[in-house]
């Protein structure tokens, strides 16, 4: 059994990247999965103890609550734009393995 605390008084400050193409309209309140310049991760900025695999996952699964429809839940991704591309991939590997299949990354417009 994993048990997953959070950091209630994490102050997180992210970097999006940008892109040139503005974002699409999600219809349902997306779980936010932010991603720090360090690699630590935050849902809903509560930060998540560790950075293993396994945690990432129990965090999502608890954050989602029992009874919620995985195939129907969305994931945005708010990784800073030095954020190591291994701590992005782990958090698309962990969305992916619980069954979350809609998934996007949060980015900003370029001026």
């Amino acid at each position: 059994m994993v048990s997953t605390t959070f950091d209630r008084h994490a102050k997180l400050k992210v970097s999006l990247p940008e892109a040139s193409t503005k974002a699409t309209q999600q219809q349902h309140d997306p779980l936010v999965l932010s991603i720090d310049a360090k690699g630590n991760y935050f849902i809903n900025d509560r930060q998540i103890v560790n950075q293993q695999l396994d945690t990432l996952k129990q965090a999502i699964l608890k954050t989602l609550g029992e009874g919620v429809d995985i195939k129907n839940a969305s994931l945005v991704l708010r990784a800073d734009a030095n954020t190591p591309h291994q701590s992005v991939v782990r958090a698309m590997d962990a969305a992916s393995q619980i069954g979350l299949t809609k998934m996007s990354i949060a980015t900003v417009e370029r001026q």
